[in-house]
């Protein structure tokens, strides 16, 4: 098969509509449950010469009052429980994806930027574009009690999955070569990291006090330098190269999950793109049959 057959079936191959249909739940519920707490309205407590809104942000206006602002974050969070449960598509993922821009969009109109928002916010347009309802969905049980027939496998539920993948590499790829090409190998052979271990300790509260410990090891500190590049770099490969992709996956979550803890930056919306490495279906079907064999076995043994 040559490339261009590989990329035609990698975003076109036909599939199910579950697979979709269960990211679109899972990412949609871990976003709810990631900014549970989150008040929109403690912006507008914040100094107003700190305001410097991203561009769709300041395309909404001045920045509205707290109560305004709590109000919309209530909305935001229903819209997102209504479209985890798949009903209304074009309404509840289309409201949470204006919200969650605008909403998500304030962490980073405060004095410094912040893109780990970012890719949560496309992932949402994504879904709202494509047939991501069709099953796994309310708005599947709806359409079966109205006598539709099943949706049959088609082209429309893969490319939204790998359009998912193909985000994910292109962020983490870019990570990996902006670090190479403002500091070059020095990110990797410098004190950088340790820098940085030791910085996030008065500026971020970080859920585990490690850093300190591990800004002691300088060996320890290039090694896991040298993993973060060499992930992020590496991250296409995990489109098509399959014995490679869950090291790959694997390795990057647990970077990310490092940086949480250890610096208490919160990549947790941004893991919960990582939906889409994982093929449900097939997935529901193992634990299926391994449990009906242990169903099996329960009976012949009593």
């Amino acid at each position: 098969m040559n490339a261009r057959d590989r990329l035609r079936d990698f975003f076109f191959a036909r599939s199910t509509a579950t697979n979709l249909g269960v990211c679109r739940a899972l990412f949609c519920a871990a976003l709810f449950f990631c900014f549970f707490g989150y008040d929109p309205g403690q912006w507008a407590y914040w100094p107003r010469d700190a305001w410097k809104p991203v561009w769709f942000v300041g395309l909404i206006g001045p920045l509205p009052s707290a109560t305004t602002l709590s109000v919309v974050g209530i909305v935001w969070k229903v819209s997102l429980i209504v479209a985890a449960l798949g009903l209304f598509r074009l309404v509840s993922l289309g409201v949470a994806l204006v919200l969650s821009a605008y909403v998500l969009g304030l962490t980073g109109s405060f004095v410094k930027d912040n893109y780990d928002v970012g890719l949560p916010v496309i992932m949402l347009f994504v879904l709202w574009v494509a047939r991501s309802t069709d099953a796994f969905s309310l708005d599947a049980v709806i359409a079966r009690r109205r006598s539709r027939t099943r949706p049959s496998p088609s082209s429309e539920y893969t490319w939204p999955i790998a359009l998912g993948r193909v985000l994910l590499a292109l962020a983490f790829f870019t990570a990996g070569i902006a670090k190479l090409r403002h500091s070059g190998l020095d990110w990797i052979t410098s004190d950088s990291l340790r820098w940085l271990l030791t910085e996030q300790q008065y500026t971020h509260n970080a859920p585990l006090d490690w850093a300190s410990a591990v800004a002691n090891h300088p060996l320890l500190c290039h090694l896991l330098a040298t993993g973060t590049v060499a992930l992020e770099v590496s991250y296409p490969l995990a489109l098509f190269a399959t014995p490679l992709r869950p090291w790959i996956v694997l390795g990057t979550i647990g970077l990310q999950l490092g940086i949480h803890l250890l610096m208490g930056i919160n990549y947790l919306a941004f893991l919960a793109v990582n939906v889409v490495w994982v093929d449900w279906e097939a997935l529901w079907r193992l634990l299926r049959d391994k449990l009906q064999l242990a169903t099996l076995g329960a009976r012949e043994t009593a």
